[in-house]
């Protein structure tokens, strides 16, 4: 699996989150886009919330700014290990935190992986 995570110049564990934060990821992403062929960007919705706050609107906003940023070519899956709040924006594609990380650390599989973002979407793997 090719999976890749900010490396620690950004530090999205911090209780706050900057605009220059908010630049550095999408440089980061941005960066990982222009040199690889990526097809999710799985993000904590912890993260959203520090950059956005939890209007739904704010919410959707950002992440159309992401999406806009990542020139509408990954598919952008938010994930928490909350249960699904009811202010996400309506039809965003949404995981639990403990799904993802189960086929990432506990039991590695990109097949179970795909699969499961995929099916955040409504999707199968062969679609």
């Amino acid at each position: 699996m090719r999976l890749f995570v900010p490396t620690t110049e950004i530090d999205l564990n911090r209780q706050t989150l900057t605009n220059q934060d908010e630049t550095d990821l999408l440089l980061w992403l941005k960066t990982l886009l222009d040199h690889g062929d990526l097809n999710f960007v799985v993000i904590h919705l912890g993260v959203v919330e520090k950059l956005a706050g939890t209007d739904p609107r704010a919410i959707q906003t950002w992440l159309d700014r992401l999406s806009g940023h990542l020139d509408n070519r990954v598919a952008c899956v938010l994930i928490s290990g909350r249960g699904t709040p009811s202010y996400l924006p309506k039809g965003r594609p949404f995981l639990p935190y403990s799904l993802v990380a189960k086929y990432i650390l506990e039991q590695p599989s990109k097949y179970h992986l795909n699969k499961i973002l995929y099916a955040g979407f409504g999707k199968t793997l062969m679609e």
